[in-house]
């Protein structure tokens, strides 16, 4: 009995303190202490009285702090809708009546760098997830179609919906965590990074494959995708900044021209300007809107009067400590075979969703059949196709070169017959097609190493 009453005294009162979090931040700041004394003290009495008293009084004093936290918010919501409160003064109490830790006034000179490295590195990062992304949507989808909410769908709306996701997440974590340590409720910045992208891009990606060939043209289709994420993305941080920074809604633009200088990648420049030009355009949208936030902190940093608000201000919290920076060196060794594995299998999914053929030959000659650019294909005229020799080869990933013949030279070509050639690798029912982006001499390695599709098995049958 003892036992079971201790349980309930600790699950009471850790969902108390809980509940003491809802409280509006000045009145924890002038009342929290008294009001756990006092609950501490009658959740003692009724320890001692017995019987079902700690039960009964648990639940009336469960009852009168929710009914408490809602009072209090409202009054809350109240004397802020009718006071005026400059975005300093929200700011500073954040700080000092929340407890929240924050950095001087503005970021620290290593802040912009990382924010524009990790902002550019987030591009990649989206790639190697668009796959298992665009599987959780695959399935999705397909029970849509099962249950009949709709026909059918189009293949590319997978790599929209997978690339979109995947970018969300990865950009609203690095923009949360570089962040955390300047911006009050760091946590709303994190949900609005991550559904303005993904809003935005799904919203241009639907609307880009909805519109005509005739409006097709590429720096079209890139405004039409880019500028709704722009868009999407610049009113959820405005409404999560105009309550700490002044000026906040200068970010609406900073992060449409952020987002939109990703249209300079559409310029055509000779070969060896053509990789300078990307690497710069790339690095754009951090920069512009790593400068843009950093001017608004600049703008918004609070004079400080008191020397205990000051200290509280130029505390350094850093990044990591030493100890985090240990455990996560330790996990990445898990974390990378973890997500090879996924990133092998998603890959494999879609594939086999794409097609499944008996041969690596024959999946050439059928993936080059269809004519664009209103040319009809004549010919595809298979001239090797073996094991892919990079970085050693390997029997289950094959390269196969075929030499493609159409009718007349297709719109926005110069010839009507070109050499192409395409990865295939191996698995359980024929072969599958797997594009050059998608690292197949790695998916290859990863297929042994888990006996993925029974490669192994395929490999000692046919050595």
């Amino acid at each position: 009995m003892n036992t079971m009453r201790g349980f309930v005294r600790f699950g009471v009162v850790r969902l108390y303190v809980w509940l003491l979090g809802l409280y509006p931040g000045r009145f924890r700041a002038a009342f929290r202490d008294e009001i756990e004394d006092v609950f501490l003290n009658v959740m003692d009495e009724a320890e001692i009285a017995g019987g079902y008293g700690l039960f009964k009084t648990s639940m009336l004093e469960l009852r009168s702090l929710a009914i408490s936290v809602i009072v209090e918010r409202w009054h809350e919501f109240r004397s802020r809708k009718d006071g005026v409160m400059s975005p300093q003064e929200k700011l500073m109490e954040a700080v000092v009546l929340e407890g929240i830790s924050l950095k001087s006034g503005i970021p620290d000179k290593y802040w912009m760098p990382l924010w524009v490295i990790f902002t550019t590195i987030a591009f990649p990062i989206a790639l190697l997830l668009t796959a298992p992304f665009a599987v959780l949507a695959y399935l999705t989808l397909n029970l849509g179609v099962n249950i009949g909410l709709w026909s059918d769908y189009d293949n590319t709306l997978l790599d929209v919906i997978g690339f979109c996701v995947g970018f969300s997440l990865t950009l609203a974590i690095i923009q949360w965590f570089l962040l955390r340590n300047y911006l009050p409720r760091a946590r709303q910045w994190f949900l609005a990074t991550g559904a303005g992208v993904l809003i935005g891009g799904i919203s241009g990606g639907i609307v880009n494959m909805s519109i005509s060939d005739a409006w097709k043209h590429p720096g079209l289709r890139g405004a039409i995708i880019l500028l709704p994420i722009g868009c999407f993305l610049g009113v959820a941080h405005w409404l999560v900044l105009r309550r700490s920074l002044s000026n906040s809604h200068w970010i609406v633009p900073i992060d449409i021209l952020g987002t939109c200088s990703l249209l300079l990648v559409g310029i055509t420049l000779n070969n060896r300007l053509q990789a300078l030009l990307y690497l710069i355009v790339f690095i754009l949208p951090g920069l512009i809107t790593g400068g843009g936030l950093w001017y608004l902190f600049n703008q918004a940093q609070p004079e400080v009067e008191d020397a205990a608000d000051e200290k509280k201000l130029e505390q350094a919290a850093s990044l990591l400590t030493r100890g985090q920076k240990r455990v996560m060196l330790i996990a990445l060794v898990p974390i990378f075979f973890l997500c090879s594995w996924i990133y092998a299998g998603s890959q494999l999914m879609l594939a086999k969703h794409e097609g499944i053929y008996p041969s690596a030959r024959e999946g050439m000659i059928e993936k080059n059949s269809q004519g664009w650019g209103g040319a009809e294909v004549v010919s595809v005229e298979v001239v090797s196709a073996r094991v892919n020799q990079h970085d050693g080869g390997q029997p289950h990933v094959w390269y196969v070169i075929a030499d493609i013949t159409l009718d007349r030279v297709p719109e926005g070509w110069d010839r009507s017959a070109y050499s192409g050639g395409s990865y295939f690798v191996h698995v359980k029912d024929g072969w599958v097609h797997l594009a050059e982006g998608t690292f197949p001499d790695f998916i290859g390695w990863v297929m042994q190493l888990y006996n993925m599709e029974g490669v192994n098995d395929w490999i000692a049958e046919n050595q």
